[in-house]
């Protein structure tokens, strides 16, 4: 077991003073988690990702170019790297993105268009979706996403929709396949 680093030092009369740190140190713990992780479920994690948003992409082609990748990513960036995050679970991940879009619809179909309405959905959104316990991050993307295609959000709505079943089934195998491999490393 390695030992931490003192942050006293104690004088001849024994009164401890502060070992002040270099600023490659504080950088250092700043940047390298305490606790280094999991190689094994990084690289799962990683893998699911990229499975999700390739499969994503390939979907999105054949609709056409649909801006809402970028939101799908943050989702599959909750969804495997934290599956622990209350922004995980079907409830903020589904939740989240159809009260985000909801009220990008209505507002752009209600606002004349201006460099507002984007703004205005993604403040709106945020206070639905904490009144209703369903907040996702990304999901914040998807009025000023709806704002910017002018309200045009038949397509990007199927794109979303599939999205999000493509990871939400993705992050239910792979929490199925770590339940698995824990069971066995237990035997």
């Amino acid at each position: 077991m390695t030992e931490k680093p003192k942050r006293h030092s104690a004088d001849s009369a024994g009164h401890s003073t502060p070992v002040r740190s270099t600023a490659v140190e504080r950088i250092v713990r700043f940047v390298l988690p305490e606790k280094p992780s999991n190689w094994v479920s990084v690289t799962v994690s990683s893998a699911f990702a990229i499975a999700a948003l390739a499969l994503i992409a390939s979907f999105q082609a054949t609709l056409g170019n649909v801006p809402l990748v970028g939101a799908l990513g943050g989702s599959a960036v909750i969804a495997f790297g934290m599956p622990e995050s209350a922004m995980a679970k079907a409830r903020s991940l589904f939740g989240g993105h159809a009260v985000a879009c909801g009220v990008g619809i209505v507002v752009t179909s209600m606002l004349p268009e201006s460099p507002w309405v984007g703004a205005i959905g993604v403040g709106c959104a945020l206070g639905l979706m904490r009144l209703t316990a369903t907040i996702h991050s990304p999901a914040g993307a998807d009025p000023l996403l709806i704002a910017v295609t002018h309200g045009a959000w038949g397509r990007p709505m199927i794109v979303l929709v599939g999205g999000l079943l493509i990871i939400s089934l993705l992050a239910q195998l792979r929490a199925a396949a770590s339940r698995r491999a824990h069971a066995i490393g237990d035997r």
